[in-house]
């Protein structure tokens, strides 16, 4: 697994685990086999995420922040 120069903010869930570096890079994992399994997530448009968690069913919350305009920040959700 390669990130930026440190991991900004992780969290996890059951078997997932989601990563967000300090280049704002987002990386998303299963445990499967013993081993980190990298699970493709794919964004609509180029997004800055700022913020990830899991909520308490296990779905991942991404605070997406526009560094420009905080009037249009958004918040995304990936079901389990």
């Amino acid at each position: 697994m390669e990130h930026g120069q440190y991991i900004n903010y992780f969290d996890s869930s059951n078997d997932r685990l989601a990563i967000l570096d300090d280049e704002h890079h987002f990386y998303f994992y299963e445990f499967q086999d013993d081993e980190l399994v990298p699970l493709e997530v794919t964004f609509s448009q180029d997004i800055n995420p700022g913020f990830i968690f899991f909520d308490p069913e296990g779905h991942l919350i991404i605070y997406i922040d526009e560094e420009d305009d905080t009037d249009h920040s958004r918040v995304g959700v990936i079901y389990p």
